[in-house]
């Protein structure tokens, strides 16, 4: 029954996993039930796996602050390093790349790295390929966050090989979706379309919602970046009608955020408010460009809100408090350890004395009845001796006698 039991939980967690992509309140629903039987049967991975799966799905509604609580949560609950399993440091990886996808969100460039860099070190120390393609591609898109083009398109590249090599679709068809993004951004359109529609059609096939819905939004700025430019270099007669461009442009990014709308993905929404906007200005449609951009406004003021860098900042706190409390922890045990191994030595040093004792004091009284045995034997073969002496004696006094007596008197006749 039990086993049955953490099987489920398992199971529970792999939906939850597996709808984090495609509904995430239906992956919260499962990730919570599948923590709720893990706590009742005290099945502590399963309780850190629940807890990172709960982190993934509130990551996809942009809940930064509650994503984080889980993934931290998840960390609490795992041993300290010399005493994890292969399978829990599999999980603190992830958990290193999940906690610096949410900094990056966030913009903090510096704790998104230390985090990437963790995950990463971990992936490669355990040979684990699509780990570490999954942490390339985070890094990707940190460097893409900060601009830095160049470095972002190596690192896709890089991550894009090792995808393909693994045959992993959902790797694939993201790392492509964010190569269109750069090459747009280079000015390099029809390539942008073209790696745009490969991610696009595996993301619809296999039933990825947020790469779908991102693909869309990735077509409509690709239109939008083509009337933008003046030159129109290396662009085919077909895009270069700018009016019906803009009308794709929007209708695009309008189905991106219909189908973001229903992922609850907060932080798209703001985006992708922001570029209608944009498009709508330039089209001249300015009141519904004011109100795109209000739109904007509200979704950015959701994720980065006061009250959720709070709640993230006393997180951290917490983080810190119960890595401290740990340390304690871990170093009262040692001394208490240390005190019970200075009891047994000191239990055994009594106990080898007392043997010692026990072995010398036997050995005293051996010595001691051995040497009155031998004092008694002395004394007996001195016993011996007299007793022959005297015999000797004796006969010697009667040998004596007889022969005084022979000559005395005349021999019989």
């Amino acid at each position: 029954k039990a086993k049955e039991d953490i099987n489920k939980v398992n199971l529970l967690n792999e939906l939850s996993e597996c709808y984090y992509n495609i509904a995430p309140d239906k992956g919260i629903w499962y990730g919570l039930s599948g923590k709720k039987l893990a706590e009742k049967l005290n099945y502590k991975i399963g309780i850190s796996k629940t807890d990172y799966s709960l982190g993934f799905n509130y990551y996809r509604k942009s809940d930064y602050p509650t994503s984080l609580d889980y993934y931290f949560k998840a960390l609490h609950l795992i041993p300290d390093e010399k005493n994890r399993t292969v399978e829990e440091k599999l999980l603190v990886a992830k958990l290193f790349g999940n906690i610096g996808s949410v900094y990056r969100s966030l913009n903090d460039s510096l704790k998104t790295f230390e985090y990437y860099n963790k995950g990463l070190k971990m992936e490669k120390a355990l040979g684990n390929k699509l780990g570490t393609a999954e942490i390339l591609l985070k890094i990707g898109n940190a460097y893409n966050m900060l601009g830095e083009d160049s470095l972002a398109l190596i690192s896709y590249k890089n991550t894009l090989k090792m995808f393909e090599e693994l045959g992993y679709k959902s790797g694939i068809c993201r790392t492509m979706g964010n190569m269109a993004g750069i090459y747009s951004s280079q000015g390099n359109f029809q390539k942008a379309l073209e790696y745009n529609l490969k991610s696009f059609t595996i993301a619809k096939e296999s039933g990825f919602k947020n790469v779908e819905a991102s693909g869309l939004g990735n077509f409509g700025l690709s239109y939008f970046g083509i009337v933008k430019d003046n030159t129109m270099i290396n662009i085919p007669d077909s895009l270069k009608n700018r009016k019906a461009l803009l009308i794709k442009a929007e209708k695009y990014v309008k189905s991106a955020i219909i189908m973001f709308k229903e992922l609850e993905n907060l932080s798209a929404l703001q985006e992708y408010y922001q570029s209608l906007s944009d498009i709508q200005k330039y089209s001249g449609y300015y009141l519904s460009a004011l109100e795109s951009f209000k739109q904007s406004v509200i979704y950015r003021d959701s994720v980065y809100s006061q009250k959720n860098q709070t709640k993230i900042s006393n997180l951290e706190n917490q983080l810190k408090e119960d890595i401290k409390q740990k340390e304690i922890e871990i170093q009262q045990l040692q001394l208490a350890t240390a005190k019970k191994e200075r009891r047994y030595f000191i239990f055994g040093l009594i106990g080898l004395l007392l043997l010692l004792s026990l072995a010398y004091n036997r050995y005293e009284v051996t010595k001691k009845q051995n040497k009155i045995i031998a004092q008694q034997k002395y004394v007996v073969e001195i016993k011996s001796k007299i007793v022959e002496e005297k015999q000797r004696e004796i006969l010697d006094s009667i040998e004596y006698a007889l022969r005084i007596q022979t000559a005395i008197l005349p021999p019989q006749k």
